[in-house]
């Protein structure tokens, strides 16, 4: 099967690289038998018997609503510009979805176990346009739009696909909204190129 391909205009090569930190982690996380150590919470010493209602409910608070390890993944490894993104995407998303939009933290989740695909490269081809290839581990692999969301918190901007089926193209008419544009001989000349 031919190898998919997302190719990107780079607009600020400082936020490339923070796209490539993001991109270690994802191959991190898809290596074999890979666990993310757990965090152990420590139990607060809390002496419980001895404390008003007001003071059990504020410590009961307190314990649980102390961020879970994912979420501190997310506070850790995505940039703040990026999350501002992720937020304005997760509005536009919920117009158009309701109540089957997702959150932004949730996005990290996507990127380490909905995108359900092999990572081959990501490489700059040239100072202001980027290559990411990638295979899927079966179909559907957890689509492509939140992974061009993601590019695009980045500053990275799609321009080309070949996602499985055809070679497209994107026309941005806005930061969130795309047309694309299928070209039917240029899908049977990457076929026939990734065949041999």
């Amino acid at each position: 099967m031919p190898m998919l391909y997302i190719k990107f205009a780079i607009n600020d090569a400082a936020k490339f690289t923070d796209f490539q930190q993001l991109y270690a982690h994802m191959e991190q996380v898809r290596q074999p038998g890979f666990r993310f150590e757990e965090e152990e919470k420590a139990e607060p010493d809390i002496d419980w018997a001895n404390m008003t209602q007001e003071e059990i409910d504020e410590a009961y608070e307190a314990v649980e609503n102390s961020p879970t390890t994912e979420e501190k993944r997310y506070q850790e490894l995505i940039p703040d510009y990026v999350k501002r993104c992720f937020e304005r995407y997760a509005k536009y998303d919920e117009v158009r979805y309701g109540m089957f939009s997702f959150q932004p933290a949730e996005m990290l989740n996507y990127l380490e176990y909905g995108f359900e695909t092999a990572l081959v490269k990501l490489e700059m081809t040239d100072s202001s346009h980027g290559l990411f290839e990638f295979a899927p581990y079966g179909y559907p692999f957890g689509g492509l739009d939140r992974f061009l969301m993601t590019l695009r918190g980045y500053e990275l901007t799609p321009l080309e696909s070949y996602n499985g089926f055809e070679v497209i193209e994107f026309e941005w008419s806005s930061e969130f909204d795309y047309t694309v544009t299928e070209f039917p001989e240029r899908t049977k000349a990457y076929k026939a190129t990734e065949q041999q």
